[in-house]
């Protein structure tokens, strides 16, 4: 991913190795930045400020698990986008986590 790190600052070279060292372990954002006591948010701010100087894309996968259960009539987290803007409707339900989560990648975004 990035072959440049002799040319980088200390803080890039840094946070380059641990981008690597987690694509590599398995493991999600959450899991390696708690196993290496890093800011998930930092974490991905980096990532992407790396990613966009080496020109890469860069996509946050997040995996949807399909529940057998009555949808209620107002979903509990519900993403408009109007006009390349987001409005985000949540329900008392939605976990801190991941409306977080949600947040995160929506800034990641911008």
């Amino acid at each position: 991913m990035h072959t440049h790190t002799h040319r980088m600052e200390p803080k890039e070279r840094y946070w380059s190795r641990h981008i690597e060292r987690w694509e590599s372990s398995g493991l999600t954002q959450q899991a390696y930045c708690d196993r290496h006591d890093l800011s998930v948010s930092t974490f991905r701010l980096w990532r992407r400020q790396l990613a966009e100087s080496d020109g890469e894309a860069c996509l946050d996968i997040v995996p949807l698990v399909q529940v057998s259960r009555v949808v209620p009539s107002r979903a509990p987290l519900t993403l408009l986008v109007e006009g390349g803007r987001y409005r985000v409707e949540v329900a008392d339900e939605v976990r801190g986590e991941t409306l977080r989560t949600v947040l995160d990648i929506l800034e990641a975004r911008r």
